[in-house]
């Protein structure tokens, strides 16, 4: 048979493939001549010789079993990569979440140091409130990704659990070990934004203590002024009558 003839054929087996079984018909249409082609392809190897290949995938590879573990392990892929560009995703956005708690803890600090300064305590909170807007934002992004990783996670276990009953026992092993490892790189980063949180929240008591001692003191002596004001005006009408 010749190399035309060859082609023309397999072309024909991927537009329909019809075989019958315990009386019922299966019948790929060409719709599905894509997903089939796509199916079929991992089997073959690069090694071997073309004419055994087409010979071959009439015979061994173009069966159900063949196909349905090919179409799981490109599943896993497609699953690892949906799973590999959200975590990356979401270990950015954590980091960026850590950086900004930093610098909120770093200008309130400042914002310390220039107390009773107005144009300098003006300056910062005006930073401070920036930082706070963008805090929010990166908190969005972060829900946001959460539940997309969440999906991502219940995509790629419903994938390996299909490629464990479909007997392609290694694309499954592979999968889970990727999931375990996106969850660990996960936590480490989570535990870092956590702890630049924690810290934001203690330098916030510490500035909201300071200031409320500053305005105590402030009302103190103003009220000690007041009160000398009153005595000397009171000495000065006791020296004229």
């Amino acid at each position: 048979m010749s190399w035309t003839r060859r082609i023309y054929s397999f072309k024909f087996i991927l537009r329909r493939v019809t075989s019958i079984r315990k009386g019922r018909i299966f019948r790929y249409n060409t719709y599905a001549g894509t997903g089939l082609l796509l199916s079929f392809l991992p089997s073959v190897k690069a090694d071997e010789n073309p004419t055994n290949n087409f010979q071959s995938s009439d015979s061994n590879h173009l069966t159900s079993v063949n196909l349905i573990k090919n179409a799981s392990v490109m599943t896993i892929d497609s699953a690892t990569a949906l799973l590999t560009q959200t975590i990356t995703a979401l270990l950015e956005a954590e980091d960026d979440y850590a950086d900004a708690m930093s610098r909120l803890t770093a200008l309130m600090e400042l914002n310390l140091q220039v107390l009773g300064i107005p144009d300098k305590c003006d300056a910062v909170w005006d930073q401070i409130l920036n930082v706070r807007m963008q805090l929010n934002e990166i908190k969005v992004q972060k829900e946001n990704l959460e539940m997309l990783f969440s999906c991502a996670e219940k995509v790629l276990i419903a994938a390996a659990e299909t490629a464990y009953l479909s007997g392609a026992n290694y694309a499954g092993v592979a999968a889970s070990e990727r999931l375990h490892s996106a969850k660990c790189e996960l936590e480490r980063a989570r535990k870092t934004s956590t702890e630049a949180e924690q810290e934001m929240k203690v330098m916030e008591v510490k500035s909201i203590h300071t200031v409320s001692a500053r305005a105590k003191d402030d009302d103190r002596q103003k009220t000690q002024q007041q009160s000398s004001r009153y005595d000397f005006d009171r000495d000065d009408d006791d020296e004229n009558i």
